[in-house]
């Protein structure tokens, strides 16, 4: 039984990334505008991603944390945040989290937008400023995340990644 975790949605977690993202959790696989209306960058496009309000959370992994991803609104919306999931009525919760290599967010700011949660090892609250497109907000959960413990790192590059893909 493909649904057996629940009755309602198609999935319980989806993990999207992006071109863009914003403040609101909206994400942009479309592409980047350009001041004429044409395009300085074409991404894959929404690739199916409408589905996603099928599923009851889902996660924005960036590989990258800079400026021109982490933006103050995207350029266009493949996937909506949180806050359009409620003003539409959408099944379901939208994005939980924002997760980049500098730090993680969550939607506990203001008007449930994105809040500073999570710093990963190396990296300040400064720098995660400095590199995002938004003013940050930090949320009250605000936590410095440990490096991965060596048993950890053995489970994901043995057990998960055992060809390497995720260490290029």
């Amino acid at each position: 039984r493909w649904r057996s975790t629940n009755k309602y949605f198609f999935a319980d977690k989806f993990f999207v990334g992006g071109i863009q993202v914003d403040k609101h959790g909206n994400v942009n696989l479309i592409g980047v505008g350009s001041p004429d209306g044409g395009w300085r960058f074409r991404g894959p496009g929404s690739v199916g991603i409408n589905d996603v309000t099928t599923v009851r959370d889902a996660f924005v992994f960036m590989t990258a944390h800079d400026r021109q991803r982490c933006v103050e609104q995207v350029d266009f919306v493949s996937m909506p945040g949180p806050r359009t999931y409620r003003e539409k009525d959408l099944a379901g919760n939208g994005p939980q989290f924002i997760v980049t290599p500098r730090a993680v967010f969550d939607f506990s700011g203001p008007d449930r937008t994105a809040a500073l949660v999570g710093l990963f090892p190396g990296h300040t609250e400064d720098e995660v400023a400095e590199n995002t497109g938004w003013e940050i907000v930090r949320s009250p959960h605000l936590a410095h995340h440990e490096a991965p413990s060596r048993r950890e790192l053995d489970v994901l590059r043995n057990e998960i990644d055992r060809k390497g893909v995720l260490q290029r």
